[in-house]
């Protein structure tokens, strides 16, 4: 378990993103990342594949079973893609964070709910719209 966030933190230093940044790509809470990294909690399969296909490396050697990191494929980003991972870092950080401080689980919820009601009212008005 170490190993593998020894190995992910390593990683992601090497490619210069922050936890906050890689946590978002992964679609997981920074505190769930910063947890794996110090090896205080399990990465479970599904998130073990993203990871290794995030870092273009296998899920053996974010295991520690290789000691290669071992590229596997080259992953391609469209600008479409780039944009929506740059409006999701940035939505994320503005919904979670007051300035520096992270919001409390209990406040996270209740931005999850208001935004959630936003996006529903946004797409009623965009289908009214798109009717004419």
């Amino acid at each position: 378990m170490k190993v593998t966030g020894h190995r992910i933190r390593a990683l992601r230093e090497r490619k210069g993103l922050t936890q906050i940044q890689l946590a978002a790509m992964l679609h997981i809470n920074n505190s769930v990342l910063s947890r794996i990294e110090s090896g205080r909690r399990p990465i479970d399969d599904e998130l073990l594949i993203r990871c290794a296909d995030l870092f273009n490396t296998s899920a053996d050697y974010l295991l520690g079973r290789v000691d290669r990191v071992e590229e596997t494929h080259t992953t391609y980003h469209t600008e479409q893609q780039s944009r929506e991972q740059q409006f999701w870092e940035k939505l994320r950080r503005t919904a979670f964070f007051d300035g520096d401080k992270e919001l409390s689980d209990e406040e996270k919820e209740l931005m999850m709910e208001s935004l959630m009601n936003a996006a529903l009212n946004a797409k009623k008005l965009i289908s009214r719209t798109a009717k004419g």
